[in-house]
């Protein structure tokens, strides 16, 4: 199946009009407003033919947002496209480049310390580039980990992706770093794997359930805001969490050394009046040989010689 890419209605700030606000918070899909292109405008109407609108999500179970925001799909709010099929042909060629997969893709990080190559001609090379700011999310993945999202950050030159990986390219009024943030929540809080095709072992995030998912859309400032906040408190998780980890370490290095401690005498003083251990060993025996009934302990010699051997049948 040829990779997909949808054409984006792009944000205004006039998304945050009271008349627009009002209506997305009342639950009625409202479409989003567009902005002037940048092309020159077609001369006919025949391209409408050819185009299909990006639908608005279904808004009637969702939440009810923060006045100035609303909501919006996947489809609305950036372009959407899955990576390139890997095939034998593929292996080999003159325009051999660099790839992700799903073994690069990390939650929020990308691992360039395993990248393989792949062939791509150079109009597929056009398609498949990976450009800073794209966000790029596990497709094919474990039910826990499918939507796994990460921001290419221009670590691997001329770069490309494999069908495994879905890019979603921000449009350039809706901030990247949000987009990403947005992402990271809907892994977290299992809402990508509500809308995941499962199979035996392997959960999938089709372009086409990603492309209806909702998408909560305030305006520019507010998101950069956002993103400021999260990033402040992921820092301060992120610290908590290797202070824990060491006081983990610290705990249970000072549980062995306290029993090591309680076994060879340190945690308490010495007084050289108490009784001796020995003394205490002998008054033990003694009470054990004095208990009635009680047969006396054969020697190890008795107990493993053959009763023959001892003067018996």
């Amino acid at each position: 199946m040829p990779a997909r890419k949808v054409a984006t209605t792009n944000l205004q700030t006039s998304c945050s009009s009271a008349s627009f606000t009002s209506a997305a918070l009342a639950g009625r899909p409202t479409p989003l407003p567009r902005c002037k292109p940048l092309a020159s405008p077609p001369k006919d109407n025949n391209w409408k033919q050819k185009y299909k609108e990006p639908s608005a999500p279904d808004t009637s179970n969702l939440p009810p947002l923060p006045e100035g925001w609303c909501w919006a799909s996947v489809e609305q709010v950036g372009f959407v496209q899955l990576g390139r099929q890997r095939a034998p042909q593929h292996h080999r060629g003159k325009n051999m480049r660099p790839y992700l997969r799903v073994a690069n893709v990390f939650e929020d990080r990308i691992d360039v310390a395993d990248v393989k190559t792949m062939n791509f001609t150079p109009a597929e090379f056009v398609q498949y580039k990976l450009e800073a700011g794209d966000i790029l999310l596990n497709e094919g993945q474990s039910y826990e980990l499918v939507g796994r999202p990460a921001m290419f950050r221009g670590e691997v030159d001329d770069c490309c992706f494999q069908k495994t990986l879905l890019r979603f390219r921000p449009s350039t009024l809706l901030d990247g770093e949000f987009a990403l943030t947005v992402f990271l929540a809907y892994l977290n809080n299992g809402t990508f794997q509500k809308v995941t095709r499962r199979t035996t072992n392997m959960a999938h995030l089709t372009a086409e359930r990603f492309l209806t998912l909702a998408f909560p859309v305030p305006p520019i400032e507010e998101q950069r805001r956002v993103v400021h906040s999260t990033r402040e408190a992921s820092s301060r998780i992120s610290r908590l969490q290797r202070e824990l980890l060491q006081a983990l370490d610290k705990s249970a290095s000072l549980r062995r050394s306290t029993l090591d401690d309680a076994f060879s005498g340190k945690l308490i003083p010495q007084i050289p009046t108490d009784e001796p251990a020995s003394a205490l060993l002998e008054r033990i025996r003694a009470e054990r040989a004095n208990q009635p009934g009680r047969k006396a302990a054969r020697s190890s010699k008795e107990r493993f010689t053959p009763a023959r051997q001892r003067g018996g049948k």
